[in-house]
């Protein structure tokens, strides 16, 4: 007897869950047309959606949400705020009546009712991903470690979901942990659609990384999106300058550097030993030369080079 009514109960909990479904479904389209009346002909909009409510919608949660989307994307957060409410009422463990009960607060800058929406939304469908990314974004820039925690979370549920690697890089990225943020946003573009915002950040964290190179790649793949990004073409020359800084460097390092260092210490050793033999021509010829234009950079030099050390007995005034 206990079997039957199991069996019984089971069937009748499948026909009421058959019957609300999920947004997406036949009434898709007709919550949309009535959509667009809401702010031109707010009460044909209103009669629209009861009339969607009639029959075997009459208590079905999900729909009850969309309308409620729809008046939230309208901007009518009270009408949004009353059809979220009737969700919960029909079914308490509605995660997405949660989850637009959160939208709400968030568009009323209310985060700490937000985040505890959305964590009730995980709490009562733990594969509610949109209530993941939301919650995280809430506490990205108030407690950024809360936001890596709930997207690592997701990530160990989903790992194919490319939008976790995005958003895990704009928390490290929040957090000035940029070598990490890098390795995500690489993540992310292997597979993603990258936007000009993402080449914008990819670009800045690779120049804080100081791979100029491939930052500029990046800046030039975010202009061909967005030709007059400010913020691009500001970064485009700071890698340029970089990129130019570093082979000047090099060169520097390679090539002019031994050079000078053997001219520095040939000039010294010339210089002294012949001053100390020829005191007196040495202070004629300097005086003699002082008008002749082709050396006087010879004199420059030697007098810049030596004068660079305690040791300066030639050029020093008396």
């Amino acid at each position: 007897m206990k079997k039957l009514v199991l069996i019984v109960m089971s069937l009748c909990l499948a026909v009421t869950m058959w019957g609300q479904k999920s947004p997406g479904s036949e009434w898709s389209l007709q919550v949309k047309q009535a959509a667009t009346m809401i702010k031109e002909d707010p009460a044909k909009a209103s009669e629209a959606f009861d009339e969607l409510l009639k029959g075997k919608n009459k208590k079905n949660a999900f729909l009850l949400v969309e309308i409620g989307r729809a008046y939230l994307d309208q901007g009518k957060t009270a009408e949004a705020a009353e059809y979220a409410q009737r969700a919960k009422d029909i079914n308490s463990k509605c995660a997405v009546a949660y989850l637009l009960s959160g939208d709400i607060a968030l568009n009323l800058n209310d985060v700490n009712k937000a985040s505890s929406d959305y964590n009730q939304a995980i709490y009562l469908d733990e594969d509610c991903s949109e209530a993941y990314f939301k919650y995280a974004q809430v506490y990205k820039g108030v407690d950024p470690q809360l936001s890596l925690d709930m997207l690592m979370r997701l990530q160990s549920k989903t790992p194919e979901d490319n939008r976790i690697s995005k958003e895990l890089a704009d928390v490290y990225y929040t957090m000035g942990q940029y070598g990490k943020a890098k390795e995500a946003y690489e993540n992310y573009l292997k597979v993603g659609t990258p936007t000009e915002q993402d080449y914008t950040r990819y670009a800045m964290l690779l120049y804080l990384n100081k791979d100029y190179a491939q930052s500029l790649d990046m800046v030039k793949k975010g202009l061909e999106l967005a030709p007059e990004n400010h913020v691009l073409k500001r970064l485009a020359m700071y890698d340029y300058l970089e990129l130019i800084r570093q082979d000047w460097k090099l060169l520097l390092h390679s090539s002019l550097i031994p050079v000078i260092r053997i001219m520095y210490t040939w000039t010294m050793f010339i210089s002294l030993v012949y001053w100390k033999r020829t005191s007196n021509t040495k202070k004629q010829w300097y005086n003699l030369t002082k008008h002749c234009l082709w050396i006087s950079p010879i004199r420059k030099f030697i007098k810049i080079s030596l004068m660079c050390t305690r040791r300066n007995v030639i050029f020093r005034k008396r």
